[in-house]
């Protein structure tokens, strides 16, 4: 692949531009920013790398987010159980509704 821009006849003979194709992903990236293919094609690597590298930390953070699910501020009135202990002792859980003297 040839590269684009000025460079006389130098770009006419010389082909040192890079286009790498990651198959499992389908990203492609094209590196003309050298004049030699070898730092061309160690420059496209990179980037390559760099963004299946990005691609698999959105995936790692949207499982863990998906496995942690939803988050519920302990705030007042978020409480799973209920202690009165002043009057007479109870124990009253809100989420199954059931309520014990037994403490």
């Amino acid at each position: 692949m040839r590269s684009g821009g000025a460079g006389g006849q130098n770009v006419n003979k010389v082909e040192s531009a890079v286009r790498i194709r990651h198959i499992p992903s389908g990203l492609v990236v094209k590196c003309s920013s050298h004049r030699s293919q070898i730092l061309n094609k160690a420059e496209a690597l990179n980037r390559i790398k760099s963004k299946l590298l990005v691609i698999a930390q959105d995936q790692q953070l949207a499982d863990f987010k998906d496995i942690k699910g939803d988050a519920v501020e302990a705030t007042f009135g978020q409480q799973i159980r209920n202690y009165v202990l002043a009057p007479y002792k109870q124990v009253k859980d809100t989420r199954t509704g059931i309520e014990t003297s037994q403490v």
